[in-house]
Formats: C-alpha cells, sequence, structure tokens
C-alpha cells in the first residue's frame, strides 16, 4: 500500500510546480524574458510528471497481477527517464531559441519586475526542497529523492537569476547599457549550462535501472561475501547471486549449488537457510527481495551462460 505521506508531499510538490509555472509565464510576459519563460515551461513539465510519479507511487507496492508478474516496481525508473528526457528537450529547445535570440541583436527586458518573481520563486524553491529531502531520506523513495533534487537546481537557478537581475539594473545607466539587450539570453545559456546536469543524471540512472544493469563490482562483491558468511558450514560447491537495484527495491536472485554432502534435507531446514541469508543481508538496501534457489546441477545455476564463481 502506498505511503500516504509520500503521496501528500507529491500533492504538495504538484501544487508548488503549478504555481511556479502560471507565475512564471505571466512574468516571463511582463518582464519580456525568455528565461523566465524556460523556468515556467520546465516547471509545467515537472507538474505533469509529479502527478505520474504520485500515481506510480501507488503501483509499486501493489502485489503483481495477471499482465505484470514480476510487480510494477520498474515503473519508478521508467518515469524518471521519461522525467530526465523531456527537460533534456526542453533545454535543447531553449538552446536552440537562445541562439536565434542572439543572431537577431539581443532582446529588451524589464528587469524590476523579473526580481520580484525570481526572489519568490527562489524561497519557495528551496523551502520545498528541504521539505521533500528530509522525507525522501525518511522513507527511502527514489521519487522524492528525484523530485527533491529538481527543486533544488529550480532554487539554485532563481538564486542566480536575482542576482543577474540585480546586476542588470545596476549596469543599465553605465556605458555598458547597450550591451545588455544580450543579457537574458545569455543567462537563459547560464540556465541551460547549470540545468542540464539534472536531466543528464537523472536519465543515465533511469536506463541503467530500466535495463537491468548490475549494481556496483562492490555491492555485488558484498552481496557475496554477506551470503557466503550466512551459508559458512553448508556443504555447497557454488554459490550464483544475480542482482538488480530496480526503483525502491534491490532484487536477488541466488542459486545455491550444493555438495554431494549436502543430501537431502526438509524444506523446513531449507526456509531457515534462506532466513539466514535474508537476516545477512540487512543494511545492503533498505528493501531487499531476496529468492533462493537450492540445485544439485550447476546447469540450473547458469541460465546457459557461465558465470563467474561467487
Amino acid at each position: 500500500m502506498a505511503n500516504p505521506i509520500e503521496i501528500r508531499a507529491l500533492r504538495i510538490s504538484a501544487l508548488g510546480f503549478l504555481i511556479i509555472s502560471v507565475l512564471g509565464i505571466v512574468f516571463a510576459v511582463l518582464a519580456k524574458s525568455q528565461a523566465i519563460l524556460l523556468d515556467g515551461v520546465y516547471a509545467l513539465v515537472s507538474v505533469v510528471m509529479t502527478v505520474l510519479a504520485a500515481q506510480v507511487v501507488r503501483l509499486v507496492d501493489k502485489p503483481s497481477s495477471e499482465k505484470f508478474h514480476f510487480g510494477y516496481a520498474h515503473f519508478e525508473p521508467l518515469l524518471n527517464l521519461i522525467r530526465g528526457l523531456l527537460i533534456f528537450a526542453i533545454c535543447a529547445y531553449a538552446l536552440v531559441s537562445t541562439i536565434q535570440v542572439l543572431l537577431l541583436g539581443g532582446r529588451e527586458i524589464h528587469a524590476e519586475v523579473a526580481i520580484f518573481y525570481t526572489a519568490l520563486s527562489a524561497v519557495w524553491s528551496v523551502g520545498i526542497f528541504w521539505y521533500q529531502r528530509r522525507l525522501a531520506r525518511k522513507l527511502g523513495s527514489p521519487v522524492l529523492a528525484v523530485d527533491a533534487r529538481a527543486w533544488l537546481v529550480d532554487g539554485v537557478l532563481y538564486v542566480g537569476e536575482t542576482g543577474a537581475f540585480v546586476v542588470y539594473l545596476l549596469l543599465l545607466p553605465t556605458t555598458l547599457g547597450p550591451w545588455l539587450r544580450y543579457a537574458d539570453p545569455i543567462f537563459v545559456l547560464l540556465v541551460v549550462g547549470f540545468l542540464i546536469k539534472v536531466p543528464v543524471m537523472t536519465i543515465r540512472e533511469g536506463v541503467r535501472e530500466v535495463l537491468h544493469r548490475a549494481p556496483a563490482p562492490e555491492v555485488q562483491q558484498d552481496v557475496r561475501q554477506r551470503l557466503a558468511t550466512a551459508l559458512a558450514g553448508v556443504p555447497i560447491r557454488a554459490l550464483r547471486p544475480r542482482m538488480v537495484e530496480v526503483g525502491r527495491f534491490f532484487f536477488i536472485l541466488v542459486h545455491v549449488v550444493v555438495d554431494e554432502g549436502f543430501g537431502a534435507r526438509p524444506v523446513s531446514e531449507l526456509d531457515q537457510m534462506r532466513r539466514q541469508m535474508e537476516k545477512s543481508l540487512q543494511g545492503v538496501h533498505a528493501r531487499v527481495v531476496l529468492d533462493v534457489v537450492f540445485t544439485a546441477d550447476e546447469y540450473w545455476a547458469t541460465d546457459g551462460t557461465q558465470l563467474p564463481a561467487g
């Protein structure tokens, strides 16, 4: 069952992004600023993705169904991947349109109007960031962690834009005034340069999880050592764990190839070994899903491929 605190946090985030988006589009028109318009469009995309995230959170804790025999955990990284791609597309479009503005001689803006928007948005964004990050750590929610990261980026951008508009007003009466027509497109380029790190990181993490890529070698080695310790004294020939992190779950499938001395043991004893293995994995991840298969034939532990021995 989905955590109601997590759902509420996502609703607050969606409302926050909606307010930022509406204000951004309105103030972009008033200030004639493409940089603010980029903020508003980015926030609008975040509204849609946050609403979808709330739906995904409800799904991931549901049991498997006839259509999804292995549950819904993969929806989480898939959503984060889509979000990253959308933000990347926005940045690419902003980059192209900004280059066109620069080639056409820039544009004048009303910085005194823009400052009001960016300062208010900076305070708003940082406040929601702290709230989301605290809940993400408390609940172990990757969705809230990505959401908090988005709010942090917004907050830093708004602080930077506020400072830039202040400098703009200070330079306007000086000899540099005529060159300030290029300030807004340059702001956009700086925003895109800073913002692009978020979608790239989100896309990279999403692709890794969607493709079910194995975790880092040191994590794999730690898991192997823990499992081997849990089965110390048990006559086995090989221990072949496979693992993948998908969203908020860490799935581990372990094939235990037993030796001849293992003999025929009751199911209750095998279950006890499984419990020992599960206990040994405490601390590896917040939500470990463990499956253990005992076999005397190594063929069933390879799936037709030769894996390195544990």
